[in-house]
């Protein structure tokens, strides 16, 4: 078993793109660990997504190990690095190649069934039909539909 110390803390004032690929590397190292693999198994077991709350907890440990804060403000600077990585740096790092293979928004879903889980805001397990439901008794004809496949 491999140890790796923690870097020295620095709590950077700005994030780089090279500060940002070291913690993405720390976050699918978390992801691939045991307590992050008995917190989500539940979930993917009943063909559920994981609560977003765990990626955040992994996301918060990658940043605070790399020396940096786990504030809001930082979490979202680091995001949006992440998501502006260029294809070859992401298909290296499992999650995020998992994600540009399977999620593609580019792909037309017009007038095509809707299928799987559907889940409220709050988490709780839905159905096109109840939401068709409440629009109605809200007065109106259609709803907003966003779906993802992950964070």
């Amino acid at each position: 078993m491999v140890t790796i110390q923690s870097p020295v803390s620095r709590h950077a004032s700005r994030m780089d793109r090279d500060d940002a690929r070291v913690i993405v590397h720390r976050e699918a190292a978390l992801r691939r660990g045991e307590a992050y693999l008995i917190k989500t198994q539940s979930y993917l077991k009943a063909g559920l997504v994981p609560p977003v709350q765990l990626d955040e907890e992994v996301q918060a440990e990658a940043l605070e190990w790399n020396g940096f804060s786990a504030d809001a403000s930082t979490v979202a600077e680091y995001q949006a690095i992440v998501r502006s990585f260029p294809r070859d740096i992401r298909q290296k790092v499992f999650f995020l190649d998992a994600n540009d293979r399977f999620f593609h928004p580019e792909v037309g879903a017009a007038n095509l069934p809707l299928a799987g889980p559907a889940f409220d805001l709050d988490g709780n397990a839905a159905t096109l039909d109840t939401w068709l439901v409440r629009a109605q008794t809200a007065g109106r004809s259609k709803i907003f539909l966003v779906a993802s496949t992950s964070t």
